[in-house]
């Protein structure tokens, strides 16, 4: 009965006489078990105050259950019908008993219940769908919105007679004939294009005037005040299924048109905010988001040398963990960062980061906002490369608004914290850059330091090994470091002041010059850098150890005076042309003995020739002391014409020896003349396909190496500059 909510009450004799039938049925060793069953289910394994809440349970039903387990248990433990009388009426006592405090505790809950009601009725009052609420709220929103759309429309107006009135006076009409439908059009392209916020504005424009229809027809036809109004019109248009619970033929087409209006209006919106986070997702992957980075090394543009440098520049920050490293240049992000995911997965030496972090973004380096973009005024050091593909003039000049835009940035707010190195491909215009950047500003003349490593490797063997190791943070280099300890002392004093270095030299700060290998009487001054040999610049300290704890073992005099005995003429053979030949050349002038001899081997046309050398009249006419010039015209990968090399004249002598400006004059050389080799990539293939370049060095060298019989020396130009061998 309780299990199916029942509410029929069982006959007391009808409930006892099934209960004893089912104990009859039973034999005498289960009656037992049955009785205690009932009577424990019923009254002990159930909590008293459980009781209380069983109110389906009519009462009958539990005595006719208590009877046949006192009945039960009579007859197993010989008890007496009167006192299993008494004892049933003692449990339906106590079930009355129990049932009338139910009852009490019931009436108290719903008295709790009806005063917390009353409460809460008091107050938070039900909202009256009548209610004006603020009435002068709703009527102020709307008149701010009418005036503005008024002011806007106004505005407007005047511009379109202002050109109705000028095209009617250029064309000499009476009246202009401008459509209003384009009118409309191009003033929503140009505010579009104009400001960001066009496209949110003119959502809550028309939001607001579907809102104001919808209010003032609901007004009319319903009879409703403006505030319910407005608030009913706003929940149509926020909230499609609002307008189900609309009465009336007039306010439901009401309703309907407000709501199919707020769907469009939302649907827009939801696709303005989504081409808004799209353009964003789009701007973060070209890298126009702002560098939060301090004390980084940032590299300004990209050539054919920017992995490299990035290899040199994560092997200098390994002792640190590994710095930041940025690049901002004109390049596509998403290329450079898969050209970096390239250079790192090739399994032909790797490049490898050393946990050294780049950073990519794109943009103009000439530009101020995007150098303040990549936080250049925090960065602690700043490369400029030169740009590919340019002529070395124009390359030159980008870089000289390149240091232009730099200290423009450090005049204005926070300046630059950091040492600025400035890619030339020029030496003649060194002078102007420095002249700009001042002593912020170091200028490297790649093209003139390859040129000038190549004539010392030239003439001492196995000098480019040295250079190659010294240049390079894989393995000891140059390192400049200011000890105010030492301030006083001179630099014969100081060589055995550092246990795991090696000084070689001093910067001067009055000059801001390196001078290599001073005297042992100079003096450091106050600022004076030491300029040392170390495998890394916190690799060595500064020892307690003096010049005397070395008087046994060091001789008197460090430079062993002697006579140099005179050396005798050499001979050099250039094979390929480079732009800065003439001041390859009188570098080469000052160095050699006399009576030397340069051969310049490449396909350049004598007639060129001397307009090359001169720099189209940028510079005079060369002056040579201890070189004597030799031209041979002809192909370097050609090998019949390696093997035997034939003078043409320049024709500077022709009253001498009566040739002719690129005539023959019969003088054949080989190989084996030559003391030194030189081959030279040549320019005009590098500023086209560098591949090319490299196709013509290669086999030159490969024919000089098949006919080469004798020990020569033999260098490689690297141009532009590649870890090949």
């Amino acid at each position: 009965s309780s299990a199916t909510g029942s509410k029929k009450k069982f006959d007391h004799s009808i409930a006892t006489h099934l209960g004893l039938r089912v104990l009859n049925k039973c034999c005498p060793e289960d009656r037992w078990r049955v009785g205690v069953f009932l009577t424990t289910l019923l009254c002990h394994s159930m909590p008293l105050n459980a009781l209380r809440f069983m109110a389906p349970l009519h009462s009958s039903f539990l005595v006719a259950f208590l009877i046949l387990g006192l009945k039960c248990i009579c007859a197993e433990t010989n008890v007496t019908g009167q006192e299993a009388i008494s004892i049933a009426k003692h449990l339906i006592e106590q079930q009355n008993r129990l049932m009338t405090e139910q009852k009490v505790l019931l009436e108290r809950l719903e008295g709790v219940q009806a005063a917390a009601k009353e409460h809460t009725c008091k107050t938070e009052p039900e909202d009256d769908p009548n209610d004006d609420g603020f009435p002068y709220v709703s009527l102020s929103v709307i008149l701010v919105g009418c005036g503005w759309l008024f002011k806007f429309a106004y505005m407007e107006y005047r511009v379109y007679t202002t050109k109705l009135t000028t095209e009617a006076e250029q064309e000499q009409q009476a009246q202009s004939n401008i459509d209003i439908g384009e009118f409309l059009q191009y003033r929503l392209d140009y505010y579009f294009s104009v400001t960001q916020w066009a496209k949110p504005i003119l959502l809550l424009t028309v939001t607001f005037l579907l809102i104001f229809v919808s209010s003032i027809a609901t007004v009319v036809f319903l009879g409703d005040n403006i505030s319910a109004a407005a608030w009913k019109s706003w929940t149509y248009v926020a909230d499609p299924g609002t307008h189900a619970d609309t009465d009336g033929t007039l306010g439901r087409i009401i309703a309907f048109g407000t709501t199919i209006g707020g769907m469009l209006v939302f649907a827009l919106m939801i696709g303005v905010i989504s081409d808004s986070i799209g353009e964003k997702v789009d701007d973060l992957k070209k890298g126009k988001s702002k560098v939060i980075e301090a004390r980084h090394t940032l590299v300004l543009g990209w050539s054919e040398k920017g992995l490299a440098i990035l290899r040199q520049i994560a092997l200098a920050n390994e002792s640190e963990g590994g710095r930041p490293i940025v690049v901002l240049c004109e390049e596509s992000k998403e290329e450079m960062e898969e050209m970096l995911r390239a250079a790192e997965s090739s399994k032909d030496d790797g490049l490898k980061l050393h946990g050294s972090r780049v950073v990519f973004r794109s943009g103009n380096p000439l530009a101020e906002h995007d150098l303040i973009k990549v936080s250049a005024h925090k960065a602690r050091a700043i490369i400029a490369l030169s740009p590919d593909g340019l002529e070395p003039d124009a390359a030159d000049s980008r870089m000289v608004r390149q240091v232009l835009s730099l200290q423009k940035i450090k005049q204005t707010g926070d300046g630059l914290s950091g040492h600025i190195v400035v890619e030339l491909q020029d030496v003649d215009n060194k002078a102007l850059v420095q002249m700009v950047g001042k002593e912020d500003v170091e200028v490297i003349v790649s093209h003139d330091l390859i040129g000038r490593m190549m004539l010392l490797s030239a003439r001492s063997p196995w000098l480019a090994t040295v250079l190659d190791d010294l240049m390079g943070f894989d393995g000891s280099e140059f390192y400049l470091k200011e000890w105010p300890q030492l301030v006083g002392k001179c630099f014969g004093s100081i060589l055995y002041r550092f246990d795991n270095a090696v000084p070689v030299g001093i910067k001067v700060s009055k000059t801001s010059r390196i001078v290599l290998n001073p005297p042992d009487d100079m003096v450091l001054q106050d600022g004076d850098a030491v300029l040392v040999l170390a495998e890394d610049d916190d690799s060595y300290d500064l020892n307690d150890h003096d010049i005397s704890d070395y008087e046994g073992t060091r001789p008197e005099s460090d430079v062993i005076q002697r006579k140099e005995a005179e050396k005798p003429p050499e001979r050099l053979l250039f094979c390929g042309w480079r732009r800065d030949m003439a001041d390859m050349i009188c570098e080469l002038d000052y160095d050699v003995p006399p009576k030397s001899e340069l051969w310049l081997f490449n396909k350049v046309p004598m007639e060129e020739r001397a307009v090359k050398l001169l720099d189209k009249g940028n510079k005079s006419q060369l002056k040579l002391k201890n070189i004597t010039m030799k031209h041979v015209v002809g192909n370097p990968v050609i090998r019949r014409e390696l093997l035997s090399l034939v003078e043409v004249s320049d024709g500077n002598n022709k009253d001498v020896d009566g040739f002719e400006i690129g005539e023959r004059t019969g003088r054949r050389e080989v190989l084996n003349y030559f003391t030194s080799i030189l081959i030279l990539s040549d320019c005009r293939f590098v500023l086209i396909l560098s591949q090319n370049a490299w196709s013509i060095i290669v086999l030159s060298i490969l024919l000089v190496l098949i006919h080469f019989l004798h020990s020569l020396t033999l260098f490689l130009s690297l141009f532009p500059p590649q870890p090949y061998r």
